[in-house]
Parts: structure tokens; C-alpha cells; sequence
């Protein structure tokens, strides 16, 4: 594990402003903004919209990657030609264009995941499900109770049973439990519709699991700078404390033409 430094720091605006052409691939929720109890509290700010825009020139190709669904990106960036990936790939928009979905798959598994999730809220105070349209998500943020480690434990023990003769997949993220289709990931995303080779600086941010994906599609990769917002061990090739300090060095490259 590599901290960004001020040395690390200073090299990757070195190379940046020598660049011409350039990616930047940026989840949200943990690496642009800080967690709320409700993920409906976490919208963009002022200062974040404004040095998205200003990243948003002829030699930057920006993109949001993340977990949640496109409705949300639609209402918060639609303002914002830019890039999105939302659904960890399921759904994208690139620049003058309009939502693109991947082909529909089979949902029926939605109601017995539904049913299974339903159980954990009913015995975990202040826990809630949100559907999308090819994962679900168990929430537990607000939960306070010493048992709740141990109930997402179990959650994930019984979806991942569910899953086992479906084409799904269960993961853990930062206080939730997650079941969605196997092979949408922002790592498969990137490469659908980014070609690396295209550029001469590429940076990647992201804070949670899903993000690792991402972080393997670009490993290896010259130019290439990886960061992990928080101190767990990851893929990518640097860490960073916050989301303040990820809006830091964004707002800092934004001013370097």
C-alpha cells in the first residue's frame, strides 16, 4: 500500500499537463462524496459540478463509474455532457448520446432475492432494500445494533446459496449486501467502450469493491495512475485518506489546460 505523496502528487500533474489525450474514470458514492445514512442524501455540490466541468474539455474524456442507477445521473448530471457508466456497467451514456442498457436479462430472480432481503429488514432495525434494474442492494448504513456485522454475514451466506444455480453474484461492499447479474462490471465496461490505447494519461478513483474491477482492467497500463479512497488494501496503485482529498487533486488538475 503506496500513499499519494507529495512526490507521487507532483508526478502525475507533471504528466497530465503533457498529455493530450486523457481518461478519467471516477466513481461516486466514497470517492466523490462522502457515505450518507441514506444515499439519497449524497447529491453533487456546486465546487464538485463545477471542476467536473472544467475536466470536461476537447482533451479529457471523463466518466463517472458507479453502482447506481441511471434515473439518479439523469437528474443530478444531465446538465454535464460527460461520460456515465451507472450500474456498474449495465446501463452507459456516452457524450451527445443518449442511455444505452445491456441486453435485457432474466429478472425473475428479483422476487426470491427480494423475499430473502425482506427477512434481514424485517429483524435489522433501520436497514432498507433498494431494487435497480439488474442488482439489489441490502442497506445497512444506518443500522446501530452490535448484531448488524453479523446479520449482513448471514444475508450474504443465504444469497449467496440463491445465487448458486443463477448467473448472479453477491459481494460486500461498504455497509451493504449486493446481488447482481454475473459479468456487468465496470472493469468489462471500460474496456466495452474505452480503448486504453487511445491514451496518454488514464486515471482511475474508485473507493469500494466493485471498483477492483476497474482497477484490474487497468493495471499494467502506462500512464496510468490508480487510486483507492480509504486504507484498505486494493489492486490499485495508490491510496488516498477521503473523498475531500480526491475533489482536491481533481480541483487541481481541472486548472491545468
Amino acid at each position: 500500500m503506496e500513499f499519494l505523496d507529495y512526490n507521487i502528487k507532483f508526478d502525475l500533474l507533471k504528466k497530465y499537463s503533457a498529455a493530450n489525450r486523457r481518461l478519467i474514470l471516477l466513481d461516486y458514492d466514497g470517492t466523490l462524496v462522502p457515505f450518507f445514512p441514506n444515499p439519497s442524501e449524497a447529491t453533487p455540490g456546486h465546487n464538485l459540478i463545477e471542476t467536473l466541468n472544467r475536466l470536461n474539455t476537447t482533451k479529457n474524456d471523463i466518466c463517472l463509474v458507479s453502482g447506481r442507477n441511471y434515473q439518479w445521473f439523469e437528474n443530478w448530471f444531465a446538465a454535464l455532457d460527460i461520460n456515465i457508466i451507472a450500474e456498474h456497467g449495465a446501463c452507459y451514456k456516452l457524450r451527445q448520446q443518449a442511455w444505452k442498457k445491456e441486453s435485457q436479462a432474466d429478472s425473475s430472480w428479483k422476487e426470491g432475492a427480494k423475499e430473502i432481503m425482506q427477512l434481514f429488514v424485517l429483524t435489522t432495525e433501520f436497514t432498507f432494500i433498494e431494487e435497480k434494474e439488474y442488482s439489489m442492494v441490502w442497506h445497512y448504513r444506518q443500522a446501530t445494533s452490535e448484531q448488524v456485522k453479523q446479520q449482513a454475514e448471514k444475508l450474504y451466506e443465504h444469497l449467496s446459496h440463491f445465487a448458486l444455480t443463477k448467473n448472479l453474484q453477491v459481494f460486500r461492499g461498504n455497509k451493504i449486501v449486493e446481488i447482481k447479474h454475473k459479468g456487468i462490471d465496470k472493469g468489462n465496461a471500460i474496456v466495452k467502450l474505452f480503448n486504453k490505447d487511445d491514451y496518454d494519461f488514464i486515471l482511475g478513483i474508485g473507493d469500494d469493491y466493485t471498483d477492483e474491477d476497474m482497477f484490474r482492467a487497468l493495471s499494467g497500463v502506462a500512464n496510468t495512475y490508480t487510486i483507492k479512497v480509504g486504507i484498505d488494501s486494493s489492486v490499485a496503485r495508490f491510496n488516498v485518506y477521503t473523498p475531500q482529498m480526491v475533489v482536491s487533486l481533481l480541483e487541481a488538475i481541472s486548472y491545468i489546460p
